[in-house]
């Protein structure tokens, strides 16, 4: 049986953002963050 393909978008990268998308990737799962400010997104590099 196959697997279903996970992928999780998060949405914001301030507070709580950038955690839950380093959890996820922690346990395998490719994850998109995406927040208006696009220093912020330089920062989760």
């Amino acid at each position: 049986m196959r697997q279903p393909h996970h992928h999780l978008v998060v949405l914001g990268a301030g507070v709580m953002g950038p955690s839950i998308a380093t959890l996820a990737v922690g346990h395998g799962v490719p994850v998109t963050l995406i927040d208006v400010n696009d220093a912020k997104l330089a920062a989760g590099e």
